[in-house]
């Protein structure tokens, strides 16, 4: 899949395994589930959650 998308494997795999990389990552998922992130693609407009690619059209609206 990360090949597909025009990313090189082990590139990515690289970059995980580096500390500040992995802390950041720890970091975003807490803070996420903090805010009642349960997946993705979940999205935030004025402290609104929109979760779904099928809410789009929301995202739009709440940002216009």
């Amino acid at each position: 899949m990360l090949t597909n998308a025009g990313f090189d494997p082990e590139q990515v795999a690289d970059a995980m395994a580096q500390p500040q990389i992995k802390t950041a990552l720890i970091e975003a998922t807490d803070a996420a589930a903090k805010r009642g992130v349960f997946g993705a693609p979940t999205f935030f407009v004025n402290n609104e959650m929109f979760f779904g690619q099928d809410r789009m059209d929301w995202v739009k609206r709440a940002l216009g």
